[in-house]
């Protein structure tokens, strides 16, 4: 993959096809490479933008302080589209989506369609209703950012895959999957930081004019579903739809069925 300087940063980025703009963002602990077979189903009409986010593949890494901010990651993904002057599609899982969303928001009218799987914006459960899923999102942060902090990201790796593939996950795993999955993690110290930030408030997307599909699995953890319910509630003009099973993951653990509700959602009249 390609990789271009912006702003002083290295952005590792596949940019293939031609046609219609439409962006890909991966989640954590992932990379643009998630994205092979939707790539292949995209890119023989459209133009395919697939950057690493940053500290993945070859794009710079946060340097902190200050603390990272949504705004951080999406003005990096907008450095990418410069050259693009008609609209502009993207699709995003987890982290990834919650910055397609505000990447979205900050092309205004420029931005085509956004889809987006259960996009992470934890800030939002610190409200009444939703006291336990904001405690295991608290304590999940808090180990994470522990075990980050002293670089034993094996330990911190053991929870984060478990709340986000399920309970089990990491001792089903093999050593050496568990080894490059932690290897991928450091970035995610912090997008903590953005996750948790409490600016992250409903209002800031309502002015977002892009027709927009928000996908969930039913068998997702609790958390991940309640944030689907509250943006369901904020934003009744968007296209929800329930993937029976695949949890947080379904992208890649069921890519033909997410795959196939994205396709269709950007082929819409």
């Amino acid at each position: 993959m390609p990789v271009i300087l912006h702003d002083g940063r290295a952005i590792d980025v596949l940019d293939c096809g031609a046609g219609r703009a439409t962006v890909l963002l991966h989640s954590s602990a992932s990379g643009a490479r998630q994205w092979q077979a939707l790539t292949a189903a995209l890119k023989d009409g459209r133009r395919v933008i697939a950057p690493n986010l940053m500290g993945y593949g070859e794009t710079s890494p946060w340097q902190a302080p200050p603390a990272q901010t949504i705004r951080d990651q999406a003005a990096m993904v907008l450095g990418v589209l410069e050259d693009i002057e008609g609209p502009v599609d993207l699709i995003g899982h987890s982290f990834g989506a919650l910055i397609a969303l505000e990447a979205a928001t900050m092309l205004g009218r420029q931005a085509g369609r956004l889809v987006m799987h259960e996009p992470n914006p934890f800030a939002l459960l610190n409200r009444p209703g939703h006291e336990a899923a904001w405690l295991e999102v608290q304590s999940l942060h808090q180990h994470v950012k522990a075990y980050g902090a002293r670089g034993d990201w094996l330990g911190a790796a053991s929870r984060f895959a478990d709340f986000f593939s399920g309970a089990g996950t990491w001792a089903a795993m093999p050593e050496n999957r568990c080894a490059a999955f932690a290897a991928c993690l450091p970035p995610n110290l912090h997008e903590w930081d953005v996750v948790m930030d409490p600016d992250l408030k409903l209002g800031r997307w309502l002015a977002l004019p892009a027709p927009t599909l928000l996908t969930f699995a039913r068998d997702t953890a609790a958390p991940l579903k309640a944030l689907a319910q509250i943006l369901a509630d904020a934003h009744p003009s968007w296209r929800f739809e329930e993937i029976p099973r695949g949890g947080h993951m379904a992208p890649l653990t069921r890519p033909r069925v997410f795959n196939a509700l994205a396709l269709a959602f950007l082929s819409d009249p």
